[in-house]
């Protein structure tokens, strides 16, 4: 429609009133292409937040996971320690200090010494005796006497 030269007031309603509806129109057309568009991102936007929080999901429970483990291999660690620690006090407190073992060792030596020299002595004393029976043996069979001083004590010994 070709606008008039001359409005009247009736015209002029009327020429506003299709202006209008035809921006009515065109504004509804994108009003719903809007829409559209928004739900359409919407859609999109739900999806990616549902990714994002399914892998939030996961690297939780997989965290949660590997703090388990962790904190299992921390008490294995601690009990090893533990044991480590019980067995080093054991250790020390069985086993003597320097100065301890030195005073037993020297103390040790001195016994050692002692008998290694009594037994030198008494051996000297056995040899000595050994010699001297021997020797006295030795005389007697010598002389001749003592084989007759020998049978005269063993007959006084059967009779």
């Amino acid at each position: 429609m070709t606008e008039p030269q001359e409005w009247s007031p009736y015209a002029a309603k009327k020429y506003m009133e299709r202006i209008n509806d035809e921006t009515n129109k065109q504004l509804e057309v994108r009003i719903a292409a809007l829409e559209k568009l928004v739900d359409e991102r919407r859609l999109v936007v739900n999806a990616a937040l549902k990714a994002i929080e399914d892998q939030a999901k996961d690297a939780y429970a997989k965290a949660d996971k590997v703090m388990d483990k962790a904190e299992a291999l921390a008490l294995q660690r601690g009990e090893q320690q533990n044991e480590w620690r019980a067995t080093v006090n054991d250790v020390m407190s069985t086993m003597l200090t320097r100065n301890e073992y030195k005073v037993a060792h020297e103390a040790l030596v001195k016994d050692t010494n002692a008998v290694a020299a009594s037994l030198a002595r008494h051996e000297g004393e056995a040899a000595g005796i050994k010699m001297s029976t021997g020797t006295l043996f030795a005389i007697i069979a010598a002389t001749g006497i003592g084989v007759t001083v020998v049978v005269t004590i063993i007959e006084t010994i059967i009779a």
